[in-house]
């Protein structure tokens, strides 16, 4: 639908007085001291974390601790095998041949 250029002068001249006498609503000591309280409230609740962020801060950083562990555990092992024997693991393979059990 077309405007003239009357009506178009006309809405935009409503349009800039409206805005120009709309209430802006008033927010006394009370509210913005509310706001406040609540800020902080949140802040404080975000830097402490609740229970379950902590909670998997402690199972991320025991993973990572159990994995170096089983690392290091797994090296000593491979190189103290070595030492031992030779060929290098041979006896864990006698071991697991003489179980009868193993092969039923």
């Amino acid at each position: 639908m077309a405007m003239d250029d009357e009506t178009r002068r006309r809405l935009e001249q409503a349009m800039v007085e409206a805005h120009r006498t709309r209430q802006v609503p008033f927010l006394g000591p009370d509210w913005s001291d509310a706001v406040m309280r609540e800020v902080r409230r949140v802040a404080i609740r975000s830097a402490h974390g609740n229970g379950v962020t902590a909670i998997d801060r402690l199972v991320w950083r025991t993973a990572g601790i159990a994995a170096a562990v089983a690392l290091v555990l797994t090296v000593s092992l491979i190189t103290w095998s070595q030492t031992r024997s030779p060929d290098g693991g041979g006896l864990a393979a006698e071991e697991l041949e003489s179980a009868p059990w193993f092969f039923d």
